[in-house]
């Protein structure tokens, strides 16, 4: 059970590429392994549009520019009928239009690039709620944030876990607007189910005078081992930001690496004053 924020140890690995069908390592000449598909999409409960991005990994010793990937075919669909070819919106950026996530609904993402199918599925969770924000001042101390401040307010998010059903679920925090996924924060109720649960954002102290928001975003299984292999290779670095090489546990076929997540959201605000 995930019940701590995982820690920043080391820098991002610049490939880190698997068989998806098995989900086991491949070793790679690392200077000429040939480009791979890298898919970065989701679908929510939230108003769209949704989006999916789409680039090339490069070699390890090359440039970190990676290519992104333009003219491709790009299908949502769902287990109930609904189905959209999205719109490329940016070289390698695919947005919907009018497709609506609904809770407990599969989706299929379906992508033809330079003549190759790949496909992925994800099933929505049903939502729960993140019902409040607390926040508790810390004196300064020995320990930094992220940020490198070593005092300020920690936000603890308050939500209760609904009884006999499996739950996964991902907090994201935002300050004054701005995302800090330099942490993965990840809980599951193992040891939870059915209780009223405070989780503490420890590594992102929020100051006075700053909006702290927090998305609580509900997983399911394969997404939530997405992220939490992911933070064990990075060292908690989110990665879901922009396409990025590193991509454990993909859902993907025909070795694209990346992820299509399907999940709800639900976000609380507090303002604090100066």
């Amino acid at each position: 059970m995930l019940l701590y924020p995982i820690y920043f140890r080391c820098l991002f690995f610049l490939l880190f590429l698997l068989l998806t069908a098995c989900e086991q390592v491949v070793d790679l000449d690392l200077e000429t392994a040939s480009p791979q598909l890298v898919v970065a999409g989701s679908i929510t409960d939230a108003t769209g549009p949704y989006t999916v991005k789409l680039s090339k990994t490069g070699a390890y010793f090359g440039s970190q520019q990676y290519e992104q990937v333009r003219g491709a075919t790009v299908v949502i669909a769902d287990n109930a009928g609904q189905q959209e070819t999205l719109t490329e919106t940016s070289p390698g950026t695919y947005q919907t239009n009018t497709l609506q996530g609904v809770p407990g609904r599969t989706y299929t993402l379906s992508v033809l690039a330079a003549g190759i199918s790949y496909t992925a599925q994800s099933t929505m969770p049903y939502p729960v709620f993140l019902e409040s924000l607390e926040l508790e001042y810390e004196e300064a101390g020995f320990m930094e944030d992220v940020d490198g401040n070593t005092a300020g307010y920690v936000v603890t998010a308050h939500l209760e876990d609904p009884a006999g059903i499996k739950n996964y679920y991902r907090f994201r925090i935002f300050l004054n607007g701005e995302p800090k996924d330099d942490q993965i924060y990840l809980l599951d109720d193992d040891l939870s189910d059915g209780k009223r649960i405070a989780y503490d954002l420890m590594d992102n102290y929020a100051q006075s005078g700053q909006i702290a928001r927090v998305e609580m975003q509900c997983l399911n299984k394969t997404t939530h081992d997405y992220y939490n292999t992911l933070s064990n290779i990075t060292g908690g670095g989110d990665g879901f930001s922009d396409a990025v090489p590193d991509n454990p546990k993909s859902n993907l076929t025909n070795g694209a690496q990346g992820y299509f997540a399907a999940y709800t959201t639900s976000i609380q605000e507090r303002d604090i004053a100066e």
